[in-house]
């Protein structure tokens, strides 16, 4: 369970609607970067990761968590001690003969790890630049989407031809385009910048949290839709963190006070802002942070109770192959779940 599904649970969504004001739903703002057909989910992910490491050459005191794809490696590796300790291959859920053995798993281990290797040394660089021509700008976009393709691994368990894929010139330039029309201005104000911040324990409450961007008291989630509509769960799982961040300050951690709850609409340059203190000053407030944890302790409680199955991410593997094979449905699948989290 993470703090995404959590919130998609009807007696917490009706928990955190007690104290959700209203607020205009269409922005109705000018798209600047035009949606694509080619792999969506993925360009989101791996704006996340561009945008990231332009914030570290624009604000070097900015703080960071480490990356779902390094936290995809950890997960492979985990897997392997356990298939060394049964001496058993890895079962993908079922699939008759859906087996992946510690060969395989190795060689993904040492693809990702050098992937992830290589992007740590294009970022060290990418710091130091005072300015990024149209050729640094092609290898950004594809370190990150790179990095994007390992977040499947630690999310949704997946294995299959998708993680090492090429990048076609498409997918380079809607990373590009979303970064050229950042509105660096609105979400940078000065204040210090913490990269996917997380919640101490309170992360691992739920499950694994952690949002995309705290600037000062700001707190962002960003969105690459093609529609700039402040939906419902998008404000429920910014409220989700609030609580978190409100437990968290108050038991210690070194967390600013939350001043705003803010959704950053890549596509068309746009923040949307709900004030923090109309969520915290609710009457109800105190009644719904103690319910919200409820709620969590005993879901986490009875999924620790249930006896823990691998997941079903391959189910067309039926010969030993030197690579993994799965298909368009099951990638889309695994790549739509964003964001692990430290």
């Amino acid at each position: 369970m993470s703090v995404t599904q959590l919130v998609q649970r009807q007696d917490v969504r009706d928990t955190l609607d007690r104290v959700i004001p209203s607020y205009s739903r269409a922005q109705r703002t000018a798209m600047k970067v035009l949606g694509s057909s080619c792999n969506p989910r993925l360009v989101g992910t791996a704006f996340d990761y561009a945008l990231r490491f332009d914030v570290l050459r624009r604000c070097p005191q900015a703080r960071e968590q480490p990356w779902v794809a390094e936290g995809s490696i950890q997960w492979i590796e985990g897997r392997l001690a356990r298939m060394r300790a049964a001496g058993s291959p890895f079962g993908l859920g079922g699939a008759p003969g859906a087996l992946v053995d510690s060969e395989q798993l190795q060689r993904i281990v040492r693809r990702a790890r050098r992937r992830v290797e290589n992007a740590r040394t294009f970022l060290r660089k990418h710091v130091q630049r005072h300015a990024c021509d149209r050729a640094w700008m092609i290898r950004l976009a594809e370190h990150s989407l790179k990095l994007a393709r390992l977040d499947a691994i630690y999310r949704a368990g997946y294995l299959g031809d998708d993680l090492f894929a090429d990048n076609a010139p498409e997918l380079r330039e809607q990373v590009i385009s979303l970064l050229e029309h950042a509105a660096f201005d609105a979400l940078l104000d000065g204040a210090e910048v913490v990269l996917n911040p997380t919640f101490g324990r309170y992360s691992r409450v739920v499950g694994g949290a952690d949002a995309d961007l705290l600037v000062g008291g700001r707190l962002i989630d960003l969105k690459v839709s093609a529609r700039d509509n402040v939906e419902r769960p998008m404000v429920r799982q910014l409220v989700a963190y609030l609580i978190l961040a409100e437990r968290a300050r108050r038991e210690g951690q070194s967390l600013p006070q939350i001043k705003s709850l803010e959704l950053y609409f890549a596509r068309h340059a746009h923040l949307w802002r709900l004030r923090a203190d109309l969520i915290l000053t609710h009457p109800e407030y105190p009644d719904v942070e103690r319910r919200f944890f409820e709620i969590a302790v005993d879901v986490m409680r009875r999924a620790c109770m249930l006896p823990v199955a691998e997941p079903v991410r391959e189910t067309e593997m039926r010969r030993p192959s030197t690579t993994l094979r799965t298909s368009a449905r099951v990638t889309d699948s695994a790549m739509a779940a964003r964001r692990p989290r430290f």
